[in-house]
This record gives C-alpha cells, structure tokens and sequence, in this order.
C-alpha cells in the first residue's frame, strides 16, 4: 500500500487517504474527502 501511494505521489496523482485524526489538520482534511465522495462511502 505504502509503495503504491509513494508512486501515485511521484507521478503526481494526490490519492484519497484518510489523515490520522491525531495530527494536526487530521479530521479538517478527513472531512473534506467525506463531503467530496459521500456518494460512494457506506455509513450504517
């Protein structure tokens, strides 16, 4: 997983990872990837 996302990362393509909510900007970069593809995220 890692080294897949170190060439998406080198390639230039951002992927959509969730942050760690421990780290500052955690859950505020978190919420924007929700709001962006809430269409496609199960919730129960």
């Amino acid at each position: 997983m890692v080294f897949a996302i170190r060439e998406m990362l080198e390639a230039g393509y951002v992927p959509p990872v969730f942050m760690s909510a421990n780290v500052d900007g955690g859950p505020e970069f978190n919420k924007q990837y929700t709001a962006k593809y809430a269409d496609r995220l199960y919730r129960v």
